[in-house]
Protein backbone atom coordinates (compact mmCIF):
# COMPACT_ATOMS: atom_id res chain seq x y z
CA UNK A 1 0.00 0.00 0.00
CA UNK A 2 2.58 2.88 0.96
CA UNK A 3 4.67 1.35 -2.41
CA UNK A 4 1.25 2.82 -4.53
CA UNK A 5 1.23 5.76 -2.37
CA UNK A 6 4.43 6.39 -3.14
CA UNK A 7 4.27 5.82 -6.69
CA UNK A 8 1.51 7.86 -6.86
CA UNK A 9 3.68 10.67 -5.15
CA UNK A 10 6.20 10.67 -7.52
CA UNK A 11 4.20 10.76 -10.66
CA UNK A 12 2.14 13.57 -9.08
CA UNK A 13 5.52 15.20 -8.74
CA UNK A 14 6.72 14.02 -12.12
CA UNK A 15 3.41 15.97 -13.42
CA UNK A 16 3.84 19.08 -11.07
CA UNK A 17 7.48 19.33 -12.44
CA UNK A 18 6.19 18.86 -16.10
CA UNK A 19 4.09 21.42 -15.89
CA UNK A 20 6.39 23.95 -13.76
CA UNK A 21 8.89 23.38 -16.81
CA UNK A 22 6.19 23.83 -19.23
CA UNK A 23 5.60 26.96 -17.60
CA UNK A 24 8.83 28.23 -17.78
CA UNK A 25 9.35 27.26 -21.37
CA UNK A 26 5.71 29.02 -22.10
CA UNK A 27 7.52 32.19 -19.84
CA UNK A 28 11.15 32.04 -21.80
CA UNK A 29 9.43 32.42 -25.35
CA UNK A 30 7.09 35.07 -24.26
CA UNK A 31 10.31 36.80 -23.11
CA UNK A 32 12.20 35.95 -26.44
CA UNK A 33 9.86 37.17 -28.60
CA UNK A 34 9.54 40.68 -26.41
CA UNK A 35 13.03 40.69 -26.61
CA UNK A 36 13.25 39.90 -30.34
CA UNK A 37 10.50 42.72 -31.13
CA UNK A 38 12.16 45.53 -29.01
CA UNK A 39 15.94 44.77 -30.81
CA UNK A 40 13.18 44.76 -34.06
CA UNK A 41 12.19 48.45 -33.40
CA UNK A 42 15.16 49.41 -31.88
CA UNK A 43 17.24 48.31 -35.00
CA UNK A 44 14.38 49.94 -37.28
CA UNK A 45 14.58 52.93 -35.36
CA UNK A 46 18.59 53.35 -36.06
CA UNK A 47 18.34 52.50 -39.64
CA UNK A 48 15.44 54.78 -40.24
CA UNK A 49 17.92 57.77 -38.37
CA UNK A 50 20.93 56.74 -40.57
CA UNK A 51 18.92 56.91 -43.45
CA UNK A 52 18.04 60.40 -42.96
CA UNK A 53 21.32 61.13 -42.40
CA UNK A 54 22.46 59.68 -45.02
CA UNK A 55 20.36 60.77 -47.41
CA UNK A 56 21.04 64.91 -46.10
CA UNK A 57 24.98 64.03 -46.12
CA UNK A 58 24.64 63.38 -50.23
CA UNK A 59 22.16 66.45 -50.82
CA UNK A 60 24.54 67.91 -48.91
CA UNK A 61 27.82 66.91 -50.83
CA UNK A 62 26.48 66.66 -54.49
CA UNK A 63 25.38 70.10 -54.01
CA UNK A 64 28.39 71.38 -52.51
CA UNK A 65 30.77 70.04 -55.14
CA UNK A 66 28.66 71.09 -58.33
CA UNK A 67 28.09 74.18 -57.15
CA UNK A 68 31.81 75.09 -56.87
CA UNK A 69 32.46 72.84 -60.34
CA UNK A 70 29.51 75.52 -61.52
CA UNK A 71 31.22 78.94 -59.61
CA UNK A 72 34.55 78.23 -59.84
CA UNK A 73 35.28 75.86 -62.40
CA UNK A 74 37.05 73.61 -60.06
CA UNK A 75 36.81 69.99 -59.75
CA UNK A 76 34.54 68.16 -57.78
CA UNK A 77 35.39 68.91 -54.31
CA UNK A 78 33.90 69.32 -50.73
CA UNK A 79 33.91 72.79 -48.93
CA UNK A 80 32.86 74.61 -45.77
CA UNK A 81 29.72 74.55 -47.21
CA UNK A 82 29.49 70.73 -46.30
CA UNK A 83 29.68 71.74 -42.44
CA UNK A 84 26.88 73.61 -43.19
CA UNK A 85 25.13 70.56 -44.68
CA UNK A 86 26.21 68.58 -41.63
CA UNK A 87 24.75 71.06 -38.69
CA UNK A 88 21.29 70.30 -40.39
CA UNK A 89 21.58 67.08 -40.18
CA UNK A 90 22.78 66.72 -36.52
CA UNK A 91 19.62 68.95 -36.22
CA UNK A 92 17.08 66.55 -38.00
CA UNK A 93 18.13 63.45 -36.56
CA UNK A 94 18.01 64.81 -33.12
CA UNK A 95 14.87 66.48 -33.26
CA UNK A 96 12.91 63.43 -35.39
CA UNK A 97 14.32 61.37 -32.16
CA UNK A 98 13.26 63.60 -29.43
CA UNK A 99 9.78 63.65 -31.78
CA UNK A 100 9.68 59.72 -31.89
CA UNK A 101 9.71 60.09 -35.58
CA UNK A 102 11.50 57.09 -35.90
CA UNK A 103 9.22 54.82 -34.47
CA UNK A 104 8.13 51.88 -36.95
CA UNK A 105 4.59 52.62 -37.05
CA UNK A 106 5.92 55.96 -39.35
CA UNK A 107 7.17 53.57 -41.92
CA UNK A 108 4.43 50.99 -42.29
CA UNK A 109 2.00 53.66 -44.19
CA UNK A 110 2.56 54.73 -47.68
CA UNK A 111 1.80 58.21 -47.05
CA UNK A 112 5.11 60.19 -45.62
CA UNK A 113 4.22 62.91 -43.25
CA UNK A 114 5.32 65.53 -46.00
CA UNK A 115 3.68 68.64 -43.44
CA UNK A 116 5.94 67.31 -40.25
CA UNK A 117 9.14 66.39 -42.67
CA UNK A 118 8.88 70.05 -44.19
CA UNK A 119 8.15 71.83 -40.60
CA UNK A 120 11.38 69.99 -39.36
CA UNK A 121 13.56 70.86 -42.52
CA UNK A 122 12.28 74.37 -42.15
CA UNK A 123 13.15 74.45 -38.36
CA UNK A 124 16.63 73.00 -38.80
CA UNK A 125 17.65 75.79 -41.56
CA UNK A 126 16.19 78.52 -39.06
CA UNK A 127 18.13 77.39 -35.79
CA UNK A 128 21.61 76.58 -38.16
CA UNK A 129 21.00 80.40 -39.74
CA UNK A 130 20.46 81.86 -36.40
CA UNK A 131 23.68 79.73 -34.62
CA UNK A 132 25.53 81.39 -38.09
CA UNK A 133 24.10 84.80 -37.39
CA UNK A 134 25.09 84.39 -33.59
CA UNK A 135 28.92 83.08 -34.13
CA UNK A 136 29.05 85.46 -36.85
CA UNK A 137 29.94 82.39 -39.93
CA UNK A 138 26.69 83.26 -41.99
CA UNK A 139 29.37 84.90 -44.35
CA UNK A 140 31.54 81.60 -44.57
CA UNK A 141 28.48 79.93 -46.30
CA UNK A 142 27.39 80.77 -50.56
CA UNK A 143 23.98 82.08 -50.62
CA UNK A 144 23.15 79.87 -54.00
CA UNK A 145 24.43 76.50 -51.92
CA UNK A 146 21.95 77.32 -49.41
CA UNK A 147 18.99 78.27 -51.29
CA UNK A 148 19.62 75.15 -53.30
CA UNK A 149 20.48 72.83 -50.44
CA UNK A 150 17.43 73.63 -48.84
CA UNK A 151 15.30 71.88 -51.79
CA UNK A 152 17.76 69.34 -52.90
CA UNK A 153 17.97 68.69 -49.14
CA UNK A 154 14.53 68.10 -48.60
CA UNK A 155 13.82 66.23 -51.96
CA UNK A 156 16.56 63.75 -50.31
CA UNK A 157 15.23 63.25 -47.29
CA UNK A 158 11.76 62.89 -48.57
CA UNK A 159 12.96 59.88 -51.36
CA UNK A 160 15.19 58.19 -48.38
CA UNK A 161 12.05 58.05 -46.04
CA UNK A 162 10.03 56.70 -49.26
CA UNK A 163 12.92 53.98 -49.84
CA UNK A 164 12.62 53.09 -46.53
CA UNK A 165 8.85 52.35 -46.37
CA UNK A 166 8.85 50.41 -49.13
CA UNK A 167 11.72 48.19 -48.22
CA UNK A 168 10.06 47.76 -44.93
CA UNK A 169 6.14 47.20 -46.76
CA UNK A 170 7.85 44.37 -48.34
CA UNK A 171 8.29 42.59 -45.32
CA UNK A 172 5.00 42.02 -43.74
CA UNK A 173 6.55 39.44 -41.40
CA UNK A 174 9.18 42.54 -40.12
CA UNK A 175 6.20 44.85 -39.72
CA UNK A 176 3.68 42.73 -38.24
CA UNK A 177 6.61 41.37 -35.24
CA UNK A 178 7.58 44.37 -34.43
CA UNK A 179 4.10 46.17 -34.25
CA UNK A 180 3.10 47.01 -30.57
CA UNK A 181 1.35 43.69 -28.75
CA UNK A 182 -2.27 44.11 -27.43
CA UNK A 183 -4.52 42.24 -25.28
CA UNK A 184 -7.75 43.16 -25.14
CA UNK A 185 -10.16 42.52 -22.08
CA UNK A 186 -14.01 42.81 -21.46
CA UNK A 187 -17.57 41.08 -21.59
CA UNK A 188 -18.29 38.69 -24.44
CA UNK A 189 -19.82 41.17 -26.51
CA UNK A 190 -17.87 44.29 -26.08
CA UNK A 191 -14.77 42.17 -27.04
CA UNK A 192 -16.29 39.77 -29.86
CA UNK A 193 -17.60 43.41 -30.87
CA UNK A 194 -14.00 44.51 -30.94
CA UNK A 195 -12.22 41.26 -32.76
CA UNK A 196 -14.93 41.39 -35.75
CA UNK A 197 -14.35 45.26 -36.37
CA UNK A 198 -10.35 44.54 -35.97
CA UNK A 199 -10.17 41.93 -38.94
CA UNK A 200 -11.50 44.91 -41.42
CA UNK A 201 -9.39 47.55 -39.86
CA UNK A 202 -5.57 49.02 -40.16
CA UNK A 203 -5.39 49.38 -36.45
CA UNK A 204 -1.56 49.34 -36.80
CA UNK A 205 -1.07 47.07 -33.77
CA UNK A 206 -1.65 43.02 -32.90
CA UNK A 207 -4.28 41.89 -31.10
CA UNK A 208 -2.30 38.44 -29.46
CA UNK A 209 -4.76 37.57 -26.73
CA UNK A 210 -8.62 38.28 -25.44
CA UNK A 211 -9.65 37.97 -21.66
CA UNK A 212 -13.50 37.54 -21.08
CA UNK A 213 -15.01 38.87 -17.64
CA UNK A 214 -18.45 37.17 -16.86
CA UNK A 215 -21.57 39.26 -16.54
CA UNK A 216 -23.60 38.39 -13.64
CA UNK A 217 -26.91 37.07 -15.13
CA UNK A 218 -29.16 37.83 -11.97
CA UNK A 219 -28.66 41.74 -10.65
CA UNK A 220 -30.25 40.42 -6.63
CA UNK A 221 -26.96 38.12 -6.44
CA UNK A 222 -24.31 40.57 -6.38
CA UNK A 223 -22.38 38.22 -4.01
CA UNK A 224 -21.65 35.73 -6.85
CA UNK A 225 -21.14 38.24 -9.60
CA UNK A 226 -18.59 40.18 -7.77
CA UNK A 227 -17.01 36.65 -7.11
CA UNK A 228 -16.91 35.88 -10.70
CA UNK A 229 -16.11 39.42 -11.60
CA UNK A 230 -12.89 39.21 -9.38
CA UNK A 231 -11.73 35.36 -10.57
CA UNK A 232 -12.09 36.83 -14.01
CA UNK A 233 -10.07 39.80 -12.99
CA UNK A 234 -7.24 37.71 -11.69
CA UNK A 235 -7.43 35.11 -14.44
CA UNK A 236 -7.03 38.01 -17.06
CA UNK A 237 -4.04 39.53 -14.97
CA UNK A 238 -2.02 35.76 -15.11
CA UNK A 239 -3.07 35.83 -18.72
CA UNK A 240 -1.84 39.23 -19.05
CA UNK A 241 1.54 38.56 -17.01
CA UNK A 242 2.40 35.66 -19.15
CA UNK A 243 1.79 37.36 -23.07
CA UNK A 244 3.48 40.13 -21.83
CA UNK A 245 2.02 42.54 -24.50
CA UNK A 246 2.89 46.13 -24.77
CA UNK A 247 -0.42 47.54 -24.02
CA UNK A 248 -3.96 46.39 -22.44
CA UNK A 249 -7.00 47.68 -23.68
CA UNK A 250 -10.37 47.22 -21.44
CA UNK A 251 -13.25 47.57 -22.78
CA UNK A 252 -15.42 48.01 -20.01
CA UNK A 253 -18.51 50.52 -20.17
CA UNK A 254 -17.82 53.45 -17.97
CA UNK A 255 -21.34 53.41 -16.91
CA UNK A 256 -19.83 50.20 -15.29
CA UNK A 257 -17.59 52.28 -12.61
CA UNK A 258 -17.46 49.48 -9.59
CA UNK A 259 -15.86 46.74 -12.31
CA UNK A 260 -13.86 49.30 -14.22
CA UNK A 261 -12.32 50.82 -11.28
CA UNK A 262 -11.55 46.75 -9.32
CA UNK A 263 -9.99 45.85 -13.24
CA UNK A 264 -8.08 49.35 -13.46
CA UNK A 265 -6.71 48.46 -10.24
CA UNK A 266 -5.79 45.15 -10.84
CA UNK A 267 -3.48 45.93 -14.28
CA UNK A 268 -1.75 49.18 -12.97
CA UNK A 269 0.39 46.78 -10.86
CA UNK A 270 1.05 45.25 -14.02
CA UNK A 271 3.97 46.65 -16.63
CA UNK A 272 1.72 47.13 -19.50
CA UNK A 273 0.30 50.58 -21.08
CA UNK A 274 -3.23 50.46 -19.61
CA UNK A 275 -6.64 52.04 -22.20
CA UNK A 276 -9.99 52.32 -21.09
CA UNK A 277 -12.70 51.45 -23.79
CA UNK A 278 -13.07 54.43 -25.73
CA UNK A 279 -16.92 55.90 -25.59
CA UNK A 280 -19.15 57.34 -27.89
CA UNK A 281 -18.53 60.51 -27.23
CA UNK A 282 -14.66 60.27 -28.04
CA UNK A 283 -15.29 57.73 -31.35
CA UNK A 284 -17.67 60.91 -32.98
CA UNK A 285 -14.46 63.28 -32.37
CA UNK A 286 -11.37 62.27 -33.92
CA UNK A 287 -9.47 65.17 -32.24
CA UNK A 288 -9.33 64.42 -28.30
CA UNK A 289 -7.00 65.32 -25.75
CA UNK A 290 -6.83 65.42 -21.90
CA UNK A 291 -6.29 69.36 -21.22
CA UNK A 292 -6.38 71.49 -18.00
CA UNK A 293 -8.09 75.01 -18.42
CA UNK A 294 -7.27 76.92 -14.68
CA UNK A 295 -8.31 74.20 -12.09
CA UNK A 296 -10.57 72.41 -14.56
CA UNK A 297 -9.59 69.26 -15.79
CA UNK A 298 -11.80 67.82 -19.13
CA UNK A 299 -11.38 66.12 -22.56
CA UNK A 300 -10.99 68.53 -25.26
CA UNK A 301 -13.28 67.16 -28.14
CA UNK A 302 -12.81 70.20 -30.31
CA UNK A 303 -9.41 72.49 -30.41
CA UNK A 304 -9.08 76.10 -30.84
CA UNK A 305 -9.26 76.52 -34.62
CA UNK A 306 -6.34 78.40 -34.62
CA UNK A 307 -4.06 79.88 -31.86
CA UNK A 308 -3.36 83.89 -31.70
CA UNK A 309 -0.15 83.07 -33.00
CA UNK A 310 -1.37 81.03 -35.64
CA UNK A 311 -4.21 83.81 -36.78
CA UNK A 312 -1.26 86.39 -36.98
CA UNK A 313 0.55 84.23 -39.42
CA UNK A 314 -2.04 83.07 -42.20
CA UNK A 315 -3.67 87.01 -41.91
CA UNK A 316 0.20 88.03 -43.03
CA UNK A 317 0.37 85.73 -45.35
CA UNK A 318 -2.56 86.65 -46.56
CA UNK A 319 -2.65 90.66 -46.89
CA UNK A 320 0.88 90.26 -48.77
CA UNK A 321 -0.21 87.47 -51.02
CA UNK A 322 -3.15 89.15 -51.75
CA UNK A 323 -2.12 92.88 -52.33
CA UNK A 324 0.66 91.38 -54.43
CA UNK A 325 -1.35 89.59 -56.66
CA UNK A 326 -3.63 92.64 -57.14
CA UNK A 327 -1.40 94.70 -58.00
CA UNK A 328 0.15 92.57 -60.68
CA UNK A 329 -3.66 91.21 -61.84
CA UNK A 330 -4.36 94.41 -62.21
CA UNK A 331 -3.96 94.00 -66.40
CA UNK A 332 -6.18 91.22 -66.42
CA UNK A 333 -8.95 91.96 -64.12
CA UNK A 334 -9.41 95.36 -66.48
CA UNK A 335 -9.51 92.92 -69.81
CA UNK A 336 -11.63 90.45 -67.94
CA UNK A 337 -14.27 93.00 -66.50
CA UNK A 338 -14.27 94.38 -70.00
CA UNK A 339 -14.92 91.20 -72.18
CA UNK A 340 -17.68 90.47 -69.80
CA UNK A 341 -19.33 94.06 -70.18
CA UNK A 342 -19.05 93.10 -74.23
CA UNK A 343 -20.18 89.15 -73.83
CA UNK A 344 -23.60 90.42 -72.06
CA UNK A 345 -25.15 93.22 -70.42
CA UNK A 346 -24.92 93.69 -66.32
CA UNK A 347 -21.73 94.75 -63.96
CA UNK A 348 -18.64 92.91 -64.47
CA UNK A 349 -18.64 92.32 -60.85
CA UNK A 350 -21.66 89.61 -59.11
CA UNK A 351 -22.05 90.33 -55.40
CA UNK A 352 -23.92 88.02 -53.16
CA UNK A 353 -23.84 87.29 -49.57
CA UNK A 354 -22.31 84.52 -47.72
CA UNK A 355 -21.11 83.28 -44.47
CA UNK A 356 -17.90 84.11 -42.92
CA UNK A 357 -15.79 83.51 -39.74
CA UNK A 358 -18.34 82.52 -36.57
CA UNK A 359 -20.82 82.76 -39.54
CA UNK A 360 -20.90 86.44 -39.85
CA UNK A 361 -22.59 87.31 -43.59
CA UNK A 362 -20.07 89.80 -45.50
CA UNK A 363 -20.66 90.47 -49.38
CA UNK A 364 -18.37 88.08 -51.58
CA UNK A 365 -17.08 89.37 -55.32
CA UNK A 366 -16.96 87.64 -58.45
CA UNK A 367 -16.71 88.20 -62.06
CA UNK A 368 -20.20 87.84 -63.33
CA UNK A 369 -20.49 84.62 -65.37
CA UNK A 370 -23.99 84.46 -65.86
CA UNK A 371 -26.75 86.77 -67.61
CA UNK A 372 -27.84 89.16 -65.32
CA UNK A 373 -31.69 88.63 -64.34
CA UNK A 374 -34.16 90.48 -61.73
CA UNK A 375 -35.19 86.99 -60.74
CA UNK A 376 -33.09 86.60 -57.17
CA UNK A 377 -34.07 83.15 -55.82
CA UNK A 378 -30.97 81.71 -55.75
CA UNK A 379 -31.03 78.48 -57.53
CA UNK A 380 -27.26 76.36 -58.09
CA UNK A 381 -25.71 76.30 -61.55
CA UNK A 382 -25.84 72.68 -63.08
CA UNK A 383 -24.00 71.25 -65.45
CA UNK A 384 -24.71 72.82 -69.28
CA UNK A 385 -26.90 75.99 -67.48
CA UNK A 386 -27.95 77.94 -70.06
CA UNK A 387 -27.93 81.00 -67.66
CA UNK A 388 -24.17 80.81 -68.18
CA UNK A 389 -22.65 83.10 -70.23
CA UNK A 390 -20.07 81.45 -73.05
CA UNK A 391 -17.38 84.14 -71.56
CA UNK A 392 -18.60 82.80 -68.18
CA UNK A 393 -17.93 78.93 -68.79
CA UNK A 394 -14.37 79.69 -69.70
CA UNK A 395 -13.98 81.79 -66.75
CA UNK A 396 -15.25 78.94 -64.34
CA UNK A 397 -13.37 76.36 -66.25
CA UNK A 398 -10.09 77.68 -65.15
CA UNK A 399 -11.08 79.67 -61.82
CA UNK A 400 -10.47 83.21 -63.10
CA UNK A 401 -14.04 84.30 -61.72
CA UNK A 402 -13.03 83.74 -58.30
CA UNK A 403 -10.06 86.28 -58.57
CA UNK A 404 -12.42 89.30 -57.09
CA UNK A 405 -12.18 87.82 -53.87
CA UNK A 406 -8.62 88.60 -53.50
CA UNK A 407 -10.34 91.87 -52.30
CA UNK A 408 -12.27 90.11 -49.75
CA UNK A 409 -9.12 88.28 -48.39
CA UNK A 410 -7.20 92.08 -48.13
CA UNK A 411 -10.41 93.27 -45.93
CA UNK A 412 -9.99 90.41 -43.60
CA UNK A 413 -13.30 88.65 -44.87
CA UNK A 414 -11.84 85.91 -45.94
CA UNK A 415 -8.14 83.91 -46.70
CA UNK A 416 -6.49 82.70 -49.14
CA UNK A 417 -7.07 78.88 -48.31
CA UNK A 418 -9.80 77.95 -46.34
CA UNK A 419 -13.43 76.31 -46.56
CA UNK A 420 -15.13 77.71 -49.39
CA UNK A 421 -17.88 79.89 -48.73
CA UNK A 422 -21.61 78.99 -49.86
CA UNK A 423 -24.92 81.10 -50.84
CA UNK A 424 -26.43 81.53 -47.21
CA UNK A 425 -29.79 79.86 -48.35
CA UNK A 426 -27.56 76.52 -49.19
CA UNK A 427 -25.52 76.94 -45.92
CA UNK A 428 -28.63 77.20 -44.09
CA UNK A 429 -30.51 73.89 -45.61
CA UNK A 430 -27.15 71.65 -44.93
CA UNK A 431 -27.21 72.72 -41.77
CA UNK A 432 -30.20 71.10 -41.19
CA UNK A 433 -28.98 67.40 -42.87
CA UNK A 434 -25.65 67.34 -41.58
CA UNK A 435 -24.40 67.34 -38.26
CA UNK A 436 -21.66 70.08 -37.36
CA UNK A 437 -21.47 71.03 -40.62
CA UNK A 438 -21.25 74.82 -38.95
CA UNK A 439 -17.78 73.89 -37.91
CA UNK A 440 -16.89 74.78 -41.56
CA UNK A 441 -17.33 78.60 -39.87
CA UNK A 442 -14.83 78.29 -36.95
CA UNK A 443 -12.21 79.53 -39.83
CA UNK A 444 -12.18 82.47 -42.33
CA UNK A 445 -13.53 80.75 -46.03
CA UNK A 446 -11.16 81.16 -48.11
CA UNK A 447 -10.70 81.32 -52.10
CA UNK A 448 -9.18 77.58 -52.60
CA UNK A 449 -8.96 74.94 -49.86
CA UNK A 450 -8.38 71.21 -49.41
CA UNK A 451 -12.00 70.27 -50.78
CA UNK A 452 -11.56 72.07 -54.05
CA UNK A 453 -8.38 70.57 -54.97
CA UNK A 454 -9.16 66.81 -54.08
CA UNK A 455 -11.83 67.73 -56.74
CA UNK A 456 -14.93 68.12 -54.63
CA UNK A 457 -16.38 71.70 -56.04
CA UNK A 458 -18.77 72.24 -58.14
CA UNK A 459 -22.98 71.03 -57.74
CA UNK A 460 -24.09 69.69 -54.53
CA UNK A 461 -27.38 68.31 -54.87
CA UNK A 462 -27.55 65.61 -52.48
CA UNK A 463 -26.10 65.14 -48.84
CA UNK A 464 -23.60 62.67 -49.95
CA UNK A 465 -21.86 65.41 -52.61
CA UNK A 466 -21.47 67.99 -49.55
CA UNK A 467 -20.94 65.26 -47.41
CA UNK A 468 -17.12 65.01 -49.16
CA UNK A 469 -16.43 68.53 -48.99
CA UNK A 470 -17.12 68.78 -45.15
CA UNK A 471 -15.04 65.85 -44.46
CA UNK A 472 -12.58 67.70 -46.60
CA UNK A 473 -13.10 71.49 -44.57
CA UNK A 474 -12.65 69.35 -41.48
CA UNK A 475 -9.59 67.48 -42.04
CA UNK A 476 -8.02 70.98 -43.16
CA UNK A 477 -9.47 73.10 -40.23
CA UNK A 478 -7.96 70.07 -38.01
CA UNK A 479 -4.90 70.11 -39.52
CA UNK A 480 -4.06 73.57 -40.52
CA UNK A 481 -0.40 74.73 -40.62
CA UNK A 482 1.58 76.90 -43.00
CA UNK A 483 3.20 74.04 -45.20
CA UNK A 484 -0.46 72.86 -46.07
CA UNK A 485 -1.58 76.13 -47.22
CA UNK A 486 1.27 76.16 -49.47
CA UNK A 487 0.35 72.98 -50.98
CA UNK A 488 -3.00 73.49 -51.83
CA UNK A 489 -1.98 77.11 -53.19
CA UNK A 490 0.15 74.65 -55.62
CA UNK A 491 -2.34 72.48 -56.25
CA UNK A 492 -5.02 74.87 -57.08
CA UNK A 493 -2.46 76.03 -60.19
CA UNK A 494 -1.21 72.87 -61.19
CA UNK A 495 -3.16 70.03 -60.17
CA UNK A 496 -5.83 68.45 -62.80
CA UNK A 497 -8.60 67.75 -59.49
CA UNK A 498 -8.38 71.48 -58.99
CA UNK A 499 -10.03 72.38 -62.41
CA UNK A 500 -12.92 69.03 -62.28
CA UNK A 501 -16.48 69.58 -62.26
CA UNK A 502 -16.46 73.25 -63.00
CA UNK A 503 -20.13 74.16 -64.10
Amino acid sequence: MSCVKKGQAQATAADLNLVSTAQRRAVWESLLKRRKVEMTRLMVALGAASCDAIAIAAAGGVTDALYHAWADGAKLQLSINFQFAMIICTFIVIVNALRSEYVIENYLRWAPPIPRISIAWGGAFVLALALGFFSKTTADYSRVFVLTFFLSGWLSLLFGRLMLVGFLSKRSRLGADSMRRVVVIGYPADVDAFARKQMTTDFECRVVGFSYLRKGLDPNDKLNSLTELNEDIALAVSTVRLLRPDDVFILIPWSDADALDRCVTSFTNVPVSLHLRPELVMERFSEMSVARVGGLLGLNVARQPLTFTEVLLKRAFDVVVSAFALVVLSPLFAIVSILIRLDSPGSAIFVQERYGFNQEPFRAFKFRTMRASADRTFRQAQKDDDRITRLGRFLRRWNIDELPQLVNVLRGEMSLVGPRPHALAHDRAFEQRIAHYARRHNVKPGITGWAQVNGFRGITATDAAMQGRYEHDLYYINNWSPTLDFKILLLTVFSRKAYLNAN
